[in-house]
């Protein structure tokens, strides 16, 4: 099997910040706010809400995942939609499918780790026919939880994918970009979010304006492509014209060559570490002017596998 590996934090909302930075009202009472996972409008004589820990929402006994056994809570689960990769270059028979892992498993306390506080790492990873009937899927029970994850946090996870969708090869250009899946898009190409109307009538969004993407991890020296606007997430014609261009790096495209595979690498994958840059604005006129509020910065680690080219020598 060979796979992608996208890992993000995601965080249950709303969340309101001890210290909410922004602008007070004139009651003095409310104001704007940002953080790592939300933005709105929050006033001081409302209830803070209060975060659930995974074993009270699920109501059970246990401590941990590994305990939970009827049914069995797994580690990593797979969906049963293939997907179709054009031009793919996997083996007969073999189809990508999503698979989703929970980020140090094995450590998560059910009765300390509140619900907000869990990591996923997205996949699509090549099963065979045999292997897809054999994987392990997610138990109806255990829906809610993901769902509540996946679904209660304003910033969308920052996944970044990379083409080409079968494997990164050494030698070849690697293009990453934002997945944008249920994202709007301004008339440029910029990615932001639905707008959200405010108790006092203003509205808010977030722009998607800068993605810095680390090929081979953090560190002293390690090579860095940042891109912007609608390079964040680009037209698939944009994409093949890039692709195998011997000028790829001097495109706006955030791309990068991988000069080793990454067999010798930590589980055999590069860990590319990305920080996508939102920029929060305010309209207080029905969105017909807007101004800059703030940015909140979400990172997120895709694990690219890189292999050698196969090189066919016809005698």
């Amino acid at each position: 099997m060979a796979a992608f590996v996208v890992v993000t934090t995601l965080v249950l909302a709303p969340t309101v910040p001890a210290a909410a930075a922004g602008e007070t009202t004139e009651d003095g009472n409310c104001r704007y706010y940002i953080n790592d996972h939300n933005f709105g409008y929050w006033c001081s004589n409302w209830k803070n809400p209060r975060h659930e820990t995974i074993k009270e929402f699920l109501d059970v006994d246990k401590d941990w995942f590994r305990d939970l056994r009827d049914p069995r809570m797994p580690e990593c689960w797979i969906e049963d939609q293939a997907k179709v990769v054009p031009n793919k270059q996997l083996a007969e028979g073999e189809n990508l499918y999503l698979e989703t892992c929970i980020l140090r498993y094995e450590g998560i306390n059910l009765a300390q780790t509140q619900v907000r506080e869990l990591q996923f790492t997205y996949s699509h990873t090549s099963y065979t026919e045999e292997e897809f009937r054999n994987a392990e899927r997610l138990p109806e029970e255990y829906e809610p939880l993901i769902e509540l994850v996946e679904d209660s946090n304003r910033f969308p996870a920052t996944t970044v994918s990379y083409k080409p969708e079968d494997g990164a090869r050494v030698g070849q250009n690697t293009i990453f970009y934002f997945d944008a899946a249920g994202m709007q898009r301004n008339p440029g190409g910029v990615m932001y979010l639905e707008p959200l109307e405010t108790p006092n009538g203003a509205l808010m969004t977030a722009f998607l304006t800068r993605l810095e993407v680390y090929p081979d991890g953090e560190g002293p020296g390690k090579p860095k492509d940042t891109c912007y606007g609608s390079s964040i997430n680009p037209r698939q014609d944009v994409i093949n014209r890039w692709e195998n261009s011997p000028f790829a790096e001097f495109s706006p495209l955030c791309t990068h060559v991988y000069e080793r595979s990454s067999r010798n690498q930590i589980a055999g994958v590069y860990s590319a570490v990305s920080y996508a840059t939102w920029d929060v604005m305010i309209s207080d006129d029905g969105g017909n002017s807007w101004r800059r509020f703030g940015e909140s910065i979400r990172q997120g680690i895709t694990r690219v596998a890189v292999r050698e080219v196969q090189t066919i020598v016809v005698p």
